[in-house]
């Protein structure tokens, strides 16, 4: 008997995962429609890490980038896919919009 072939997002959910927002760093739940996906978070802290590496002995974060780790290690580890936009705080809205296409202007 062969086992059933499975696909290699198998681990993510086929919906969004809506878990209880409000108690997870980053969210605001006064809010809620447009999706904020776990890929376009991932680059736009991969864009503000690279432009600003951690720095001294303790590795200190940019102070966006620390904005959106927080939310990204949720994303991580509850393997959230995308989270409703409204429902992040907007300092970490602020800070992924500053780096979503790119190194903000000095």
């Amino acid at each position: 008997m062969t086992r059933p072939q499975t696909s290699s997002r198998s681990s993510f959910p086929k919906k969004t995962r809506r878990l209880r927002f409000a108690k997870l760093p980053g969210f605001d739940m006064d809010n809620a429609p447009n999706e904020l996906s776990f890929v376009d978070l991932q680059a736009a802290l991969d864009r503000c890490m690279k432009e600003h590496p951690p720095t001294g002995e303790e590795r200190r974060l940019h102070p966006d980038a620390n904005r959106m780790a927080d939310l990204f290690a949720v994303m991580v580890l509850e393997r959230i896919v995308s989270v409703p936009r409204d429902t992040v705080k907007p300092s970490v809205l602020e800070a992924y919009e500053r780096w979503r296409l790119g190194a903000p202007a000095a």
